[in-house]
């Protein structure tokens, strides 16, 4: 509702007082006293909700221009008393669409959708992020459209270790909401490795030396934060990725260290010592040494146990972890290939350093299981 007043001057008022002992004349439309519509009004904007203005206008009680003195400053009203009194609208009831549709649909409709603008709808609200993070087909699409699909083997292999790691955990979300898919947890972190790939014009480059001028670094990970390298100067060394300081060397082997592998604090390495060993990251020692091989130790792995089906001989299939426990297996130039036991935290340290034809290691555990066919 806007007001202007008339000339942008002093409300117009009259000399003449009212008299005290007559009844001050009424407007009977408005039903108000005349001393009290002593401002005149023009280009009032009405609300279809807002009361009839008045057809008449009172006389003004004081002359134009006339400055009041206190006793009469309560007579006329302040000009913003008038600006009070607003309209208020119903408001419509509000439906959240998105919500009433099917799984189906909603998919449909977010798939028109740029990545952009879908992040920005999956804040609306904590039922819109679960509808969105949730929906296989959205990111299954957003990965082809954005070309992050690598053909279907890799995301379904993703996503199956999320499931286990998942269902293994056992521990809902911190939030209360309901986990996110996996494929747009894959679609995260290749988009976010995409973009700080191609947006950085200006990547930091860390450069430090390692192993000594003439030594030959033969193989090197990443793990949990730390960057270990192996060299064929006997010598395995852990160093920071933020600054390139070393933090450990671990030394033992009496040959080159050609073969690496890595799970939470523990390490695998393998030597043309024909030795494996087993060090402790957090302290540096090596806890365990396995020998047997004949010649050098050229490459290793980890291998943890997984849910497969098996068939018994009844054609029923269930399923089982196997193997029963973590293992380690190792090829060497010796022409074979030997499976160990992970030595878990607190078992106690082992050293078996005899490679004779002879000799067997009790934690070869290829002399004590059989092998067993799967489908």
């Amino acid at each position: 509702m806007v007001f202007n007043l008339k000339g942008g001057q002093t409300p117009a008022v009259s000399s003449s007082k009212p008299n005290k002992a007559t009844k001050a004349p009424t407007n009977k439309r408005c039903r108000r006293p005349a001393h009290e519509t002593a401002l005149r009004v023009r280009n009032v904007e009405i609300e279809p909700t807002a009361p009839p203005p008045c057809d008449r206008q009172a006389p003004p009680l004081f002359p134009a221009n006339t400055p009041l003195s206190p006793e009469n400053r309560d007579i006329v009203p302040a000009p913003k008393l008038l600006l009070a009194k607003k309209s208020v609208r119903t408001p419509v009831p509000a439906r959240d669409l998105l919500t009433l549709l099917s799984p189906g649909l909603a998919s449909h409709v977010l798939s028109f959708l740029p990545f952009n603008c879908i992040v920005r709808a999956s804040r609306v609200s904590k039922l819109w992020r679960v509808i969105i993070d949730s929906n296989p087909v959205l990111w299954h699409d957003l990965l082809k459209s954005e070309k992050l699909w690598f053909g279907g083997d890799s995301e379904r292999a993703f996503a199956e270790a999320l499931v286990r790691h998942r269902r293994r955990a056992g521990s809902p979300h911190p939030n209360g909401l309901s986990l996110a898919n996996p494929y747009k947890v894959l679609f995260k972190s290749r988009y976010l490795t995409r973009t700080r790939w191609i947006n950085n014009p200006v990547p930091r480059h860390l450069t430090f030396p390692a192993h000594g001028s003439r030594s030959v670094a033969t193989c090197l990970l990443f793990s949990r934060g730390r960057i270990i390298s192996a060299s064929d100067d006997h010598s395995i060394h852990v160093y920071s990725p933020l600054t390139g300081l070393l933090l450990r060397s671990l030394s033992g082997h009496t040959g080159g260290a050609w073969a690496l592998a890595a799970t939470k604090d523990m390490l695998v390495s393998g030597s043309t010592d024909r030795t494996v060993r087993i060090w402790d990251l957090s302290t540096g020692r090596c806890t365990h040494v396995f020998g047997g091989h004949t010649s050098t130790v050229r490459c290793l792995a980890i291998v943890k146990p997984e849910w497969v089906d098996v068939e018994d001989e009844h054609g029923n299939v269930r399923k089982e972890r196997w193997p029963k426990r973590p293992l380690i297996v190792t090829g060497s130039r010796d022409h074979s290939l030997r499976v160990w036991n992970l030595p878990r935290p607190n078992e106690p340290e082992y050293r078996f350093e005899g490679y004779d034809k002879d000799d067997i290691d009790p934690t070869d555990v290829r002399h004590f299981f059989t092998v067993r066919k799967f489908p």
